[in-house]
Order: structure tokens, then C-alpha cells, then sequence
């Protein structure tokens, strides 16, 4: 159905306007008769100044530590002094606790002994080891030697007997004829000079000592000749069978011997074995050795276990053990907690999570510790938001000097996600209207009230930041704008 009344809306509503001072989003027109008739509206003020403004993000948690350790033995055994109790104070590598340890001192005295005895025991092997490679290796020279020299001797013994059998050879045959004949001469020569010197004699030419030497000569020469003419005939006769026998029975003799020798290789092998079996002992002592010298560190590291001591710097949280108290393995003794590695561990809604970073400054509240405010860093922010609340947990690093903040206390803090410096600030009373980054406000000009649309930014419990629509110095109404309007007079309230 058409809407008639549409052509005529201009004119209706500047009737209206006229008519009855019609406002719009709940202000009057300024300067309308009505508008002057209304009395002054008193209200408070203050001018818009320049400050910092700064975004804060609010989360709640409790304190928290990085190094919380629970320290307890490591075998069963007796305890025979616990140090510290809650509260004290601790150094890391100091003794909190000990158990006791004369079983374990008898042990580290009987596995020195132990170790002591392996290592004599390492060096016996060692010696008989050297030994028996001595005795191989003097084995070894002296059959390499024995079987040479029977060797040597076979051969010559065969080179005699083959002399004997043969007997002299056609050379020695020849020489010896010769020998004969040269021998046969000089005794005729020496015959024939001797009867020539008898004639002499008689005839008294030459003297009876010439005759004599002669007489010698040819004597000599025949036994010369009688010596060669036996030679001759050994060797044409040959060696003798006593001699041709002794010769064999020598070269039986060598080869006995050659035998003997080549049996005694057989003890380079045992030898050899002796060896091994010294290898094979001076292994298993070795082994004895490291058997002892492990045993030794088990029984010393059970001993340095009894005395059970603080990884870290810090204060012992709880004391769990007394003094006389039977142990087990595991058993924990105390709980020490480094109270320089506390730290708040906060909760932060999904819908803030892209605000927050890493770096950004956090101002700390704990509800222990009225009236005190400590400052921390945003150290991390855990990736994963809980199932159950969609909160995103955060570790806020807070350095903890004096050690009074501890771990399971309840904490509030506020993160600066946003700073703005040198911005324009009017009291957070004064805004009215608020939609989203819009708000209205009135200014006082010349006593009369100017409502005002502004941006803004940051707000925070006291104060709000204005990006656009007032000036700095401007007269804000802070107070009594609940009945004011655009337009009317004011009142300043001092």
C-alpha cells in the first residue's frame, strides 16, 4: 500500500520542530525560546589534559616454580641425619640428609682388596706371557740351528761315504804313477852317483864323508820310491771295507740326527700354544681387573648415594623424613623449591589472546602480600587454550629479589598491551553513549553546554583517551550530565 504521508514529511517535521522543540537522540536544538526559558544546570568539570594512556589486560593464577625437586635415597638403608626442615635454607651440592654407611665402607675395603689382587694377578699373566714368547722364540732359533747343522752333516757324511765307495779318482791315479816314476829315477840317479863315489873312494878322490852322503842320498831315494810305489798301489787297490763301513755308519749317525732335529719342531708348537694359553690369561686378568675396578665404583658411588644432597640453591618446601627412619629405593626425604625460579602462571581469555606478547610488562598484585606491586615480563604463552574454560595459560618471569613471593600463592596482574604517550585524557565520568569506539560528552563554551561526539581509545578504570573531537584545555563536564542537554545554560558547580 503506498505511504502517502511520505511527500509530506519536510514539512512535519520542521512543524514539530517549531512547534514543540522537538530533540534529537535526547537534545534540544539550541537558541529555541524553551531552551532560554530552562535554568542554569549545575554540573562539575574538568579541562582535557595530555598524559600517557596505557592498555592493560587483566589475569589471575598463582605463583609457580621452575626448579621444584623432591629429593630422596637412592638404596635402602637407614637414615641417620636429616640436616634441615621447612623453611631453611639450602645450597646446591649440600648434604640434607645421610643414611648409614658402614656396611657400604666394608664393601668399598673389600673390593680394593679385590681390585688389588686382580691387578697381581694381571701382572703374573704378563710375566708368564713374556715368557712363554722367550721360550718360543729361543725354540725356534735353536731347531732352525739343529736342523741346519744335521742337515749339514748328512751331506757331508754322504760326500765321505761316496769318496770311500769310489775310492781315488783318475787325477790322484795319474799323479801317483807319476810320483812312482819320478821316484824310480831319483833312485837310480842316486844308485848311479853312489857306485860312481864307491870308485872314488877306492881310488881315494874323495873323502869317506862324501862317500857317506852319498850313501845317504841313495838310501833316501829309495825310500822314496819305495813310498810312492806303495801309494800307488793303495790307490790302485781302494778304500778298505773297515773304512767304507765307518762311513756309513756315520752317515746313519747324521741322519739320526737330521730326524731328531726335525722332531723338535714339534715343539714350536707347543710352544706356541704355551703362548696362547698366556694370551688367553693375561686377557681373563685384564678382565679380572676391570671386574674389580667396576665392583669398586659400585660400592664408592653407593657410598657418595648415602649422603643425599640438593641439586639446586633453595628452601626446603617439606620435610618428609625423620632421623632412625628405614628407607626404601625411592623414597623421598625432603621437597626444595629455588625461590628465584618462581614465576606467575596466569590466565588469559581467548578473546584478549591476540593482544598479549611475548616482552610485554606485567605490574603483579599477590593477595599475601598487601600493598606491594611486583613487575614482571611476559615470558610465554601456551599455544593451546583449555578445553573446559577457553582460557590460554601464561608464564609471567617475575624476579623475586627478596623472596617473599612463594610458590602456590594467589595472583593478579596486568599486562600493558598498548601505550599511547602524550595523548588526549578526559575523566572516564564524562563519556555517556558509549557504542563501541564512539562516545558523547559535553564541553561548556561561553556558559552554554555543546554535546560532542569524540573517538576514543584507550580507558581505563579513571580516565579515557580522546583520538578526535576535543582539543586540550577544553572544559569537559565530568558531573550533572544526566539532565543536561545541547544548549543549555550551566551552572559550574566549583
Amino acid at each position: 500500500m503506498r505511504k502517502w504521508w511520505l511527500p509530506f514529511t519536510p514539512f512535519l517535521l520542521a512543524a514539530c520542530a517549531a512547534l514543540t522543540g522537538c530533540r534529537g537522540n535526547g537534545t534540544v536544538a539550541a537558541g529555541t525560546k524553551k531552551q532560554a526559558d530552562r535554568p542554569a544546570v549545575a554540573v562539575k568539570v574538568k579541562p582535557a589534559f595530555r598524559a600517557t594512556m596505557d592498555e592493560l589486560e587483566n589475569v589471575t593464577g598463582s605463583l609457580s616454580a621452575l626448579h621444584d625437586v623432591v629429593v630422596g635415597v637412592k638404596s635402602p638403608g637407614t637414615l641417620v641425619a636429616v640436616y634441615f626442615r621447612e623453611g631453611d635454607h639450602v645450597k646446591a651440592g649440600q648434604v640434607v640428609a645421610q643414611q648409614d654407611v658402614s656396611d657400604i665402607s666394608a664393601n668399598i675395603s673389600q673390593a680394593e682388596a679385590n681390585l688389588k689382587a686382580a691387578i697381581t694377578k694381571k701382572a703374573q699373566a704378563a710375566a708368564a706371557l713374556q715368557s712363554a714368547r722367550t721360550s718360543l722364540q729361543l725354540t725356534i732359533q735353536q731347531t732352525k740351528i739343529g736342523l741346519s747343522n744335521s742337515q749339514t752333516a748328512v751331506d757331508a757324511s754322504k760326500q765321505s761315504l761316496q769318496i770311500m765307495v769310489k775310492g781315488a779318482r783318475q787325477q790322484e791315479r795319474q799323479e801317483a804313477a807319476e810320483n812312482v816314476k819320478a821316484a824310480k829315477a831319483n833312485y837310480r840317479k842316486a844308485a848311479s852317483d853312489l857306485a860312481r863315489y864307491e870308485q872314488l873312494y877306492k881310488q881315494q878322490a874323495i873323502s869317506q864323508q862324501q862317500l857317506d852322503a852319498a850313501q845317504a842320498t841313495a838310501e833316501s831315494a829309495k825310500a822314496q820310491y819305495n813310498s810312492a810305489v806303495q801309494a800307488y798301489s793303495l790307490i790302485q787297490a781302494g778304500n778298505r771295507p773297515e773304512q767304507i763301513r765307518q762311513a756309513e755308519i756315520a752317515l746313519q749317525q747324521s741322519q739320526e740326527n737330521l730326524k731328531l732335529a726335525e722332531a723338535n719342531q714339534s715343539q714350536v708348537e707347543v710352544q706356541r700354544d704355551n703362548v696362547t694359553t698366556a694370551e688367553a690369561a693375561v686377557q681373563a686378568a685384564i678382565a679380572g681387573v676391570d671386574q674389580a675396578r667396576a665392583s669398586l665404583a659400585v660400592a664408592e658411588q653407593a657410598y657418595k648415594d648415602a649422603f643425599v644432597r640438593s641439586p639446586i640453591n633453595g628452601v626446603v618446601a617439606k620435610r618428609m623424613v625423620e632421623r632412625g627412619q628405614q628407607m626404601g629405593a625411592g623414597n623421598p626425604v625432603m621437597e626444595i623449591v629455588a625461590l628465584d625460579s618462581v614465576y606467575f602462571e596466569g590466565l588469559l581469555s581467548e578473546t584478549e589472546f591476540s593482544k598479549v606478547k611475548r616482552g610485554q610488562s606485567v605490574q603483579v598484585t599477590v593477595d599475601a602480600l598487601p600493598g606491594k606491586t611486583f613487575f614482571g615480563t611476559v615470558a610465554r604463552i601456551y599455544p593451546v587454550a583449555s578445553s573446559a574454560s577457553r582460557d590460554f595459560t601464561l608464564r609471567i618471569d617475575i624476579p623475586n629479589t627478596t623472596g617473599e613471593l612463594r610458590p602456590g600463592m594467589y595472583a593478579r596482574g596486568r599486562i600493558l598491551v598498548k601505550r599511547h604517550p602524550s595523548a588526549i585524557v578526559v575523566s572516564k565520568d564524562a563519556l555517556t553513549n558509549i557504542a563501541g569506539d564512539t562516545a558523547d560528552l559535553f564541553v561548556v563554551r561561553n556558559g552554554i553546554a555543546h554535546l560532542k561526539q569524540v573517538k576514543i581509545g584507550i580507558v581505563d578504570p579513571v580516565n579515557a583517551e580522546i583520538r578526535s573531537g576535543i582539543s586540550v584545555g577544553e572544559q569537559v563536564v565530568v558531573a550533572g550530565q544526566t539532565d543536561l542537554h545541547n544548549g543549555d545554560p550551566i551552572q559550574i558547580d566549583r
